[in-house]
């Protein structure tokens, strides 16, 4: 009996480091900046950070801010905090609030996690319902870190369930291949993931030497309209060489 136990036992072991190491990219605090631009028009930016808070529990946050002349290209200042918790390994959303503010108007929703229900409640304009939700499911901002820590664990394709608009919806991602692509932040060999079965295009560069962070994203909207977002800053660094050894 011990004698074929070991053998699994050897594979169990191995796969230990491999495991904390993406988990531990997985709950590495950064801070990013982005350019956005359609065609020539540069029109704003966008800085996301994880941090790590006193509970034990993450804070995954993204602020896009217009050029004040652009403003109507982004419809205003769209603010999004994701904080979640690691549970065997795995993200497991806590709550999720979006604010847009454009001129007087303020849209805001906000969806509180509850996993004893089984059930999202989604508050939004001060409108309140609830929905059940299956085992795993996630929110529409924190999906992003889990396509970075699916790929540092070497999977090729994502599917995620989302809770957005009331409902459960299907994100799907595959990969799409390699790809060296040059942004503000130097040139990086990337894989290049595309999502699957939505009207709106959406296009993943992640960059292998930065453990597969998003170094560019693109959207390209029903009417043909493109959006690019490009890193410019990771981490206090601006260029590539500043970065070798300061990884996120």
């Amino acid at each position: 009996m011990t004698l074929r136990a070991t053998p699994l036992l050897v594979i169990l072991l191995a796969c230990l480091p491999a495991l904390s190491q993406a988990t531990d990219l997985l709950t590495r605090e950064f801070n990013a900046h982005y350019s956005l631009s359609s065609g020539i028009i540069s029109f704003g930016e966008t800085e996301r950070s994880l941090r790590r808070n006193s509970d034990g529990s993450f804070t995954f946050t993204s602020t896009t801010t217009p050029v004040d002349a652009l403003e109507w290209l982004l419809d205003g200042r769209v603010h999004e905090q994701s904080i979640w918790k690691l549970q065997q390994g795995k993200i497991l959303p806590v709550s999720y609030v979006f604010d847009k503010i454009q001129g007087s108007k303020h849209r805001h929703a906000e969806l509180t996690f509850d996993w004893n229900a089984r059930a999202v409640v989604n508050n939004v304009n001060d409108k309140t319902w609830r929905i059940s939700m299956p085992d795993g499911t996630l929110d529409k901002h924190v999906y992003q870190l889990a396509i970075m820590d699916g790929l540092n664990k070497g999977q090729k394709e994502f599917s995620y369930k989302i809770a957005d608009g009331g409902k459960i919806k299907d994100f799907v991602f595959s990969v799409v291949g390699d790809e060296t692509v040059a942004v503000p932040l130097g040139t990086y060999p990337s894989v290049k993931l595309k999502r699957v079965g939505d009207k709106r295009k959406t296009v993943f560069w992640c960059a292998r030497e930065l453990n597969f962070f998003p170094v560019k994203i693109q959207q390209v909207e029903k009417n043909g309209d493109k959006f690019l977002a490009e890193i410019t800053m990771l981490n206090g660094k601006t260029d590539r060489q500043q970065l070798l050894g300061h990884q996120p």
